[in-house]
């Protein structure tokens, strides 16, 4: 038991003196200068991006400054080196703050470019902050001597994240050369649909026409049925009405129908129909 609080004394200890020596004064390049002066000038760059997610093509979505807490939700920061000098090591700390100020946690590598022309790759060292004897190796490549870098800052519910601003920090060779600040604000519903309950979330659209007052259907029309079965009453009187006389029912006389002219408004009767 005193063995097991022995060690963990020791890697507490550890990451004391790591904290101190990246707080303590580095090696002020001529890269961290320009970084921090936000040179722009021909010569080695830093550029930071915040987004939500990155797409299966390598495209940073919904890049931004404002994050929202909930399942599946994160921050992702890249941080874009170029024109680093090939064959000379360098020490990157990635680095999480609190709205409190208080660090949450980083991500600690050493890395050297090597390479010429249109083929470079980048030999990176991760290290564990809380045992510095241990390293995990990664290869980047890349056709200039840049390389990205990239640490992720998860906001699901279950890591109680609190709202409020955040801060990202990348030091190069133990100098800050950038810090962006974001916010994190709690979930919030966002509603799809309008009222009435609707299961499928999607808002009920007017068909054409009926914004401007039009009838749909015209007040004379009739259904289906009805329409049918007119059609056959006319096929049947037409066949008596081709010699111009209609049948007067029960006295077996017959009288020559006169031609009229329907007035206007007046629906028209079939010929031969009875009255």
């Amino acid at each position: 038991m005193a063995s097991g609080n022995g060690y963990r004394t020791r890697r507490w200890a550890l990451a004391l003196a790591l904290v101190a020596l990246l707080a303590g004064p580095g090696c002020d390049s001529g890269e961290t200068r320009r970084m921090r002066a936000g040179d722009k000038s021909p010569g080695p760059q830093l550029g930071v991006e915040l987004c939500r997610k990155v797409s299966k093509k390598g495209k940073r979505l919904d890049v931004g400054h404002e994050f929202m807490i909930g399942d599946k939700s994160s921050v992702l920061a890249f941080a874009d080196f170029s024109g680093l000098r090939p064959h000379r090591d360098y020490t990157l700390h990635l680095v999480w703050i609190r709205p409190d100020g208080a660090e949450m946690f980083r991500r600690f590598a050493e890395f050297r470019l090597e390479g010429a022309d249109k083929s470079w790759k980048t030999i990176v060292q991760w290290k564990d902050a809380l045992d510095l004897t241990h390293a995990s190796r990664e290869e980047i490549a890349s056709d200039a001597p840049a390389v990205t870098f990239d640490s992720t800052l998860n906001l699901s519910p279950d890591k109680k994240r609190d709202p409020g601003t955040y801060r990202f920090r990348v030091y190069l060779d133990r100098r800050l050369v950038r810090e962006e600040s974001f916010t994190v604000v709690p979930f919030q519903e966002v509603p799809t649909g309008r009222g009435g309950g609707d299961e499928d979330d999607q808002e009920k659209v007017a068909p054409a026409g009926a914004a401007q007052g039009q009838d749909l259907k015209p007040a004379d029309a009739k259904p289906k049925d009805e329409r049918k079965s007119t059609k056959k009453s006319d096929k049947k009187s037409g066949k008596g009405s081709k010699s111009g006389k209609s049948g007067s029912g029960k006295s077996g006389k017959s009288t020559t129908s006169k031609p009229t002219t329907a007035k206007p408004g007046q629906a028209d009767k079939p010929a031969g129909a009875a009255g």
